[in-house]
């Protein structure tokens, strides 16, 4: 036996406003006024070429190629700290 399914929607055929000849107003955003403190930043010139083998400074390379980073003895606290840039 065949059947037929309605379904209504609540709404679907209401009435829309009409559009208006009128733009929505824009809202610009303001752009809040901030100082920022200029800290002294050394230039971070190195004082030499990077080697491969032990991490004294960062820009070096560690004995399976990747950089030292934050494991040159440069960056850790504590015991030898070599000189890596011109401006240390």
């Amino acid at each position: 036996m065949p059947f037929t399914v309605v379904v209504f929607l609540y709404g679907l055929f209401t009435q829309q406003p009409a559009l208006s000849s009128n733009p929505p107003p824009t809202v610009t955003p303001s752009t809040p006024t901030v100082q920022v403190e200029q800290k002294y930043t050394p230039s971070h010139t190195p004082i030499r070429e990077s080697y491969q083998g032990s991490c004294d400074c960062p820009y070096d390379f560690a004995k399976n190629g990747s950089i030292c980073g934050g494991r040159s003895a440069y960056l850790r606290p504590g015991g030898y700290e070599p000189i890596c840039y011109l401006d240390d």
